[in-house]
């Protein structure tokens, strides 16, 4: 039957529906289950269905062909069905006989994605009958028989001569090489036998190469010729690098063929390092084609090449993949140099031309070679008897004669015969052992790997390991699949990225069957790769592809299959880390890929509603838990892990234009807590993470100034289990936590203009909030234990506090009152403690809570000139803050007298209050102005001293004011006797005839008046009082122009009232009850502002109270 339709659909909701362009008769329908290629001349489709079974609803639109007599249906008839997906292929009969006629077809189910194939003919083409089936003939079963694998000698091997027992690789054929005449060590000679995998049969020599008449490129292929073959190192002089120099620099100028300058770096980089630092600069500076870069890759497999790379850096224009492994492999040779052996990284490029003998002259004497694992061993020992054999004898010299009977010995060793395997894939190699008496040998090796192949072929190909007839994935689609992402991880897939799920899914398949995963990176192997680190650049490139495309919000399917390939990538990992491990120079490499990957996914794009945030979470910290493993002694099981920690703190902490810097620092601390939440049980596990901790202290306080509260109390928790007090990681987080506020403090008064100043104060408080959060958030004991006199960290706060007192931050006030109630708290914390209670309450209850706070602040200003006050600048300042209230604590008295709240007594008594702790001594600071207390509102508050509580109270103000630099108006201050003096004469003269406006709503309760009697006012009458008429003496509103200051306080404890201002006053035509004279004379009274309080004339009828009358 037909094939009408074949995809892969993806609902949104649940929902997916198919229109035929045309009514069709469909016959049948086909669940094809994921992995799958159902047709093989589909080569690069492969069905994805998931999940593994679901109910599945199908909808038809039936329709009817006008046919005949026949009347029309309705063309909206729905047709249901329902069937079950189990995961296994389901081909599911609709319709026989050809009678359902539609062109929809809606399916219903919760399933993600479903690969279907509907089957049938166009309605409109008449059915065919069925063709005979013609009569299968049986096929004959093959009739090959495999080789048989030689047999393991019952005879036991020496222990010299054993593979199993090997201690020194090198042992075996330094031995063989100490019989012949040669002087040449056994490096040596692979270097000269191996190395080379085009060896030429010219016998050009360099010197004639030197002197030839030939020109361009007939003159470098002579050149190259000479370079496919060991050279010399007395032949290179500086004049012969002169003379090669000069005639490349001609040719490169020329323009010459990518092919050969290809060839010239690949046999460069066999070479020493001065021949390499003398000819590499001129041809990279040839601008490289693309298609060189893989070479280039290739040829920094040479420590001379990386050498040189390193020197004068990497040409401009590299692909990221190849960037990334031409700096891994400059990574890994420094590191060697230093004396870090990267075995992963020696394994997979063992049998590069040239790279095993540097390796080995790199680590010279220094490296024991016998604690190197068996696998590794074996290797040198294969590459050195190799080179043995490869090596032409003279005659008598039987070395090489030895080394190809051991080998042939060697090769009944299964693990032998794969590691030859391995070595023959490689042109070099190969090449040798051609050009030798070693052809039997690689004949041998060629029949033996050949019939292991067949036979494993032969016992798991023909069994089907699905139940829907699928074949179980064979080494040969292992194959593919290793050298499709080989080249992928080289150069990503312009187009469709189907086959690249394919191949993946392929290795996944095979890593998370449980079974040798050595074959999968067999086949890696003979692609010149790792197996892991070709996933992992494979997992780079998907990333950064994803990170681009996260501005392309048009189409979301890119971005859902980079995800998918991501996701598919960390899973392979997953199995292959723990066994195999990372190369130390992928490392940060995979870091940064991750972080980039959940950023990505974070973003509010397409790629975002296509994934699962949560699930690829998940991989990512599962990926750094296998990386970051580390044994009982405190040693990591992975070379280059001990990079995680600085390079997951160093990406938190990069912007990138567009992307939120919260989500990049949350994305690295959610990497950062599965970094830390490690096993405790071992000591030397702790003290190694405790020392990872120490040498990244400043980028983890970065970090945590960027998180929020949830997040960085789980990092301190983590960091508290791994140091728990011994090493000091949290007192060295908070110390550099208190610093950052002094930083903060001062940006936010940084010089600019009103709305950058405003910008910069609002992100500065903001910050301080969060460091004094930070340090409230420890636990109660390690918080009071900072609080303790003589602690670092004390000091610290004290210094950070008197930075912000004056600001409005609940934080600061919550700490002060937790500080002023220890009393075992550090001396040098509690004056700016009861500094941050007064800027901060005075805000909120001016004149009330002021009369409480000031007193413990006060008695510290005895102490300015000991260590207890850092800054007694500021000091003071906070006590000019406080007396600046004072005027307003004046007012307060001055309505609720008028209102008749408050008597004489209280009030002489909350002044009383306000005053009389102020020290009698003199100050030693002066020059601190403050600005909210002008000239006017201080003589004024003095004279209301000087009148009501006398000389003693007004002198101890004046020193205050002296002491902060304020100008004060000299005057006489009165000589009261008694309180009855200062009631019956100071009093009453300053009390002055003034017409004034009665109130909306007048005043008839009793009050008190001043000789103790209760007068009722008349309602047409305006009570006033000696501190009412003093406040009316304000000739300029004083306090008004205090209040617009910024630094001004408002009193809002009391509820809304006129202010005493409010009402107009005229004393010209004030009307006064006349008081009978008494006998003494009025007192003289201090000046208020620019006019003199008027004299009147006081006479006493029965001791009442003056009123003013209209």
């Amino acid at each position: 039957m037909p094939l009408l339709f074949l995809s892969t659909l993806t609902p949104t909701n649940s929902l997916a529906a198919v229109r035929f362009s045309r009514p069709v008769h469909v016959s049948s329908l086909r669940i094809i289950p994921s992995s799958l290629a159902p047709f093989p001349y589909l080569q690069d489709f492969s069905s994805e269905t998931e999940p593994a079974s679901f109910p599945l609803e199908i909808f038809f639109n039936w329709q009817t062909l006008a046919s005949g007599n026949d009347k029309p249906r309705a063309s909206n008839i729905l047709l249901h069905s329902t069937l079950q997906y189990t995961g296994e292929e389901l081909e599911y009969e609709i319709d026989h006989d050809g009678q359902l006629v539609t062109r929809l077809l809606i399916l219903k189910g919760p399933f993600t994605s479903m690969t279907l194939a509907v089957y049938g003919r166009d309605a409109a083409e008449p059915k065919k009958e069925p063709e005979a089936t013609p009569e299968e003939l049986p096929v004959p079963a093959p009739n090959y028989e495999p080789v048989p694998l030689p047999g393991v000698s019952l005879a036991p091997l020496p222990a010299a001569l054993d593979p199993g027992r090997i201690t020194d690789p090198l042992a075996l054929p330094r031995r063989l090489l100490s019989s012949t005449a040669t002087n040449s060590d056994i490096i040596d000679i692979m270097r000269r036998h191996l190395a080379f995998p085009h060896a030429s049969s010219s016998e050009v020599t360099l010197d004639q190469v030197l002197n030839s008449y030939e020109i361009g490129e007939d003159w470098i292929q002579e050149l190259m010729e000479v370079l496919e073959q060991p050279i010399d190192p007395a032949e290179i002089t500086e004049e012969a690098l002169q003379n090669i120099n000069e005639r490349l620099l001609e040719i490169v100028a020329q323009s010459p063929a990518p092919e050969t300058i290809s060839r010239l770096l690949s046999v460069l980089s066999l070479h020493p390092v001065v021949l390499v630092d003398s000819l590499l600069p001129i041809i990279l500076d040839a601008n490289l084609d693309a298609s060189l870069y893989p070479v280039l890759v290739d040829a920094s497999s040479s420590s001379a090449v990386c050498q040189c790379l390193h020197r004068i850096g990497l040409p401009g224009g590299l692909d990221p993949p190849i960037y990334q492994r031409i700096t891994q492999n400059m990574h890994m040779w420094e590191n060697l140099r230093d004396g870090v052996v990267d075995l992963p990284w020696i394994s997979t490029n063992t049998w590069l031309p040239g790279f095993l003998p540097s390796v080995l002259e790199v680590l010279g004497t220094v490296t024991d070679l016998s604690t190197w694992p068996h696998n590794m061993k074996l290797r040198v020992a294969i590459a050195s008897l190799l080179a043995l054999i490869c090596t032409p004898m003279a005659s008598g010299d039987t070395a090489g004669l030895k080394a190809r009977a051991i080998m042939d010995v060697w090769l009944s060793e299964p693990g032998i015969a794969e590691i030859m395997k391995d070595a023959l894939n490689h042109e070099n190699i190969k090449g040798s052992l051609s050009s030798s008496f070693g052809e039997p040998l690689l004949e041998k090796v060629r029949i033996i790997t050949a019939s292991m192949s067949t036979q494993r072929n032969g016992s798991t190909g023909h069994t089907p390991a699905n139940g829907h007839g699928g074949a179980s994935p064979t080494n040969g689609s292992i194959e593919a699949a290793a050298a499709y992402l080989t080249v992928t991880s080289k150069r990503w897939p312009s187009e469709s990225l189907q086959q690249l799920h394919t191949s993946l899914k392929t290795v996944l398949g095979r890593v998370s069957g449980g079974d040798d995963k050595r074959p999968i990176m067999h086949a890696f192997w003979r692609q010149n790769t790792s197996a892991v680190q070709c996933i992992a650049l494979v997992l780079l490139e998907a990333t950064r592809q994803l990170s681009d495309q996260n501005w392309e919000l048009t189409d979301a399917t890119p971005a859902r299959d980079l995800v998918q390939v991501a996701q598919s990538s960390l899973q392979i990992l997953h199995h292959m880390v723990p066994e195999f491990g990372l190369l130390s120079g992928m490392v940060p490499l995979v870091v940064r890929s991750l972080i980039s990957l959940l950023v990505s996914l974070r973003q509010p794009t397409y790629a975002t509603r296509y994934s699962s945030e949560t699930s690829i979470r998940a991989h990512c910290e599962r990926l750094i838990e296998h990386m970051s493993e580390m044994d009982a002694e405190g040693n990591f099981v992975h070379s280059g892990a001990d990079a995680i920690l600085p390079v997951l703190l160093q990406d938190s902490l990069r912007w990138d234009e567009g992307i939120d810097p919260l989500s990049r620092a949350t994305a690295a601390a959610d990497l950062l807590i599965v970094l830390l939440d490690v096993d405790h049980t071992s000591k030397d596990r702790t003290e190694a993470w405790a020392n990872q901790l120490i040498m990244q202290l400043p980028m983890m306080h970065s970090l945590l100034c960027a998180l929020d509260p949830v997040r960085i109390r789980q990092v301190i928790d983590l960091i508290r289990d791994i140091d728990d007090g011994e090493f000091g990681v949290i007192d060295w987080l908070v110390v550099e936590r208190l610093t950052s506020i002094k930083e903060d403090a001062f940006v936010g008064g940084s010089d600019g203009s009103k709305a950058e100043k405003q910008v910069a104060t609002s992100f500065a408080d903001f910050r301080a909030e969060r460091s004094l959060e930070f340090v409230e958030n420890l636990s109660s004991s390690q918080l009071e234990a900072y609080l303790e006199q003589d602690q670092p960290v004390a000091v610290t706060l004290a210094q950070a506090l008197w930075s912000i007192w004056d600001r409005q931050l609940s934080r600061s006030h919550s700490l002060a009152e937790l500080i002023l109630s220890r009393s075992n708290a550090e001396p040098r914390l509690r004056p700016v403690s009861a500094a941050i209670l007064i800027a901060t309450n005075t805000t909120k209850d001016a004149g009330n809570d002021i009369m409480v706070i000031l007193p413990k602040l006060v008695p510290l200003l005895d102490a300015l000139e000991t260590d207890a006050v850092h800054k007694p600048d500021q000091l003071l300042r906070a006590v000019g803050a406080a007396i600046a209230f004072l005027p307003e604590l004046e007012e307060q008295i001055t309505v609720e007298w008028q209102r008749g709240e408050i008597t004489l007594e209280s009030a002489l008594s909350l002044l009383d209050r306000a005053l009389g702790f102020f020290p009698l001594t003199e100050g030693v600071v002066t020059g601190i102005p403050v600005p909210t207390l002008s000239e006017g509102t201080a003589a004024r508050f003095k004279g209301l001293v000087e009148v009501l509580l006398g000389a003693e109270k007004a002198e101890t103000l004046t020193t205050l004011l002296s002491r902060l630099s304020l100008p004060l108006i000299s005057t006489p201050l009165p000589e009261p006797t008694n309180a009855s003096s200062l009631l019956g004469s100071t009093l009453r003269t300053l009390v002055q005839s003034e017409t004034v406006r009665p109130p909306t709503t007048p005043l008839s309760r009793p009050l008190s008046g001043l000789d103790g009697g209760l007068r009722t006012a008349p309602p047409s009458a305006r009570k006033t009082s000696p501190v009412a008429s003093l406040a009316k003496n304000y000739s300029k509103n004083d306090f008004r122009e205090l209040r617009t200051l910024p630094q001004a306080r408002l009193n809002t404890s009391r509820p809304p009232s006129r202010h005493v201002d409010d009402f107009e006053l005229h004393p010209e035509g004030a009307v006064v009850v006349p008081v009978p004279a008494a006998s003494a004379a009025p007192a003289a009274i201090p000046a208020f502002g620019a006019g003199q309080v008027p004299v009147l004339p006081t006479g006493a009828q029965s001791g009442v109270m003056p009123f003013y009358t209209l």
